[in-house]
């Protein structure tokens, strides 16, 4: 399914990208770009979140010291933009994406003998799978640039801020993990903001080419997180002056 809307956006682009025409392409003032793509997430750590906790004398006459760590797998996202050129170099830009994806938590126990004769037992580890959808409400402030003749080439950067959701599904019946799962499931939502940039390649006056990378940050009650996000979709015109 998602090789097919791959396949579907490349084709329109391509077919875009074909279109002829002798007028200037595309970013005028007053109008409308509508911009519908396909990306690829890729999650930076703490990803669900990361924790060291040191428990004495559990059990008695031991120091025991558990190690959560986290792995979100990085996942193809969806969405839509439209922005409005408010000149010919500037616009203002609303959007709405998001991915399902699958994360890992994985919990170490680690105990210290506190009694002689002085012990290490191996570690135990708890390994359990979970269920991630994230939701992206953004507004961004964007600048082009116009290299080559008839502007079919734009260039340009971006920034701006937004709300993140953040819902995680998930049960275990190893009791090691039960108290884990109970603050990781659920949903949460943050702000966040983002900054990047791209190219536009126009091959007629209202469709074409876009691509695009951003980084997006945030803190949540897990820590900070990050993640980077490349898209690829069609640049829609409508209007202008």
């Amino acid at each position: 399914m998602r090789s097919r809307i791959i396949r579907g956006l490349l084709g329109l682009g391509i077919a875009g990208l074909c279109l002829t025409g002798t007028a200037l392409a595309q970013n005028r003032e007053k109008a409308w770009e509508l911009y519908p793509y396909v990306g690829y997430v890729r999650y930076g750590v703490p990803n669900l979140g990361d924790s060291t906790t040191v428990k004495t004398d559990v059990p008695p006459g031991f120091n025991t010291t558990d190690v959560v760590t986290s792995t979100i797998d990085d996942n193809f996202s969806f969405g839509f933009r439209f922005a409005y050129n408010w000149t010919k170099h500037q616009e203002v830009e609303f959007g709405f994406g998001g991915n399902s994806t699958k994360a890992q938590v994985l919990l170490t126990e680690t105990m210290k003998d506190t009694l002689p004769p002085i012990t290490m037992p191996l570690p135990t580890t708890h390994e359990e799978e979970l269920s991630v959808d994230f939701l992206v409400g953004q507004v961004n402030y964007t600048y082009n640039f116009f290299p080559t003749r008839r502007d079919r080439l734009v260039l340009y950067v971006s920034a701006g801020a937004g709300v993140v959701n953040t819902s995680v599904f998930g049960q275990t019946a190893d009791p090691a993990l039960t108290a884990i799962f109970d603050e990781l499931v659920g949903d949460e939502v943050d702000m966040m903001y983002n900054y990047g940039g791209g190219v536009r390649l126009f091959g007629g006056r209202r469709t074409g080419v876009r691509l695009e990378v951003r980084q997006f940050k945030y803190s949540a009650a897990r820590g900070d997180q990050d993640y980077l996000e490349v898209t690829l979709g069609i640049s829609i015109v409508v209007g202008g002056a």
